[in-house]
């Protein structure tokens, strides 16, 4: 049924965003920061391209604007295609993420984009992913920094902040 509503493609709206894994190693191992969304479902920072951007560069500022975190792109994992309907509209978006590796700032949600924004250990991360894809994305995330070696035992927060931003010791 689904397929059969967007067999006219003159009338979808092509959407591009892009967003990413941010994570940081601490003294508790490697953790993944999440957004909870207005809906109450935990997602990656992600946002729409502004005109003329990159796709990376939308996840550098989107990840800065929705997190507050300084992040660095390590590489990209790949992209999610999905389509939707919204007021009457339908739409086919494209999301490319990347894997994002904290160089500063502290964890803070933007009230304007979500409720809350935490960190969160790469298999819990997956369990709470609201979409199968984002969780098959963080899975691909942990591999790629497990090879990178980017999760020695003890090191400290790539941030330089132990508390995470909340106020809280890793």
């Amino acid at each position: 049924m689904a397929r059969r509503r967007y067999q006219n493609q003159r009338n979808v709206r092509s959407l591009h965003s892009a967003g990413g894994v941010p994570y940081r190693t601490s003294r508790r191992g490697l953790q993944i920061a999440m957004c909870r969304s207005f809906a109450g479902h935990w997602v990656l920072p992600k946002g729409g391209l502004e005109s003329g951007e990159t796709a990376e560069d939308a996840a550098l500022r989107e990840v800065l604007e929705e997190t507050g975190l300084s992040t660095r792109v390590v590489c990209r994992l790949g992209d999610v295609c999905y389509r939707f309907s919204a007021k009457g509209s339908r739409f086919s978006k494209r999301v490319d993420h990347y894997l994002l590796r904290v160089i500063g700032g502290n964890l803070r949600h933007n009230p304007d984009e979500h409720l809350e924004c935490k960190w969160f250990e790469p298999a819990r991360a997956q369990r709470l992913a609201r979409y199968e894809s984002e969780a098959g994305i963080i899975n691909q995330a942990e591999r790629l920094i497990v090879d990178l070696g980017h999760r020695p035992a003890g090191s400290r927060p790539d941030s330089g902040d132990e508390t995470g931003g909340d106020g809280k010791r890793s």
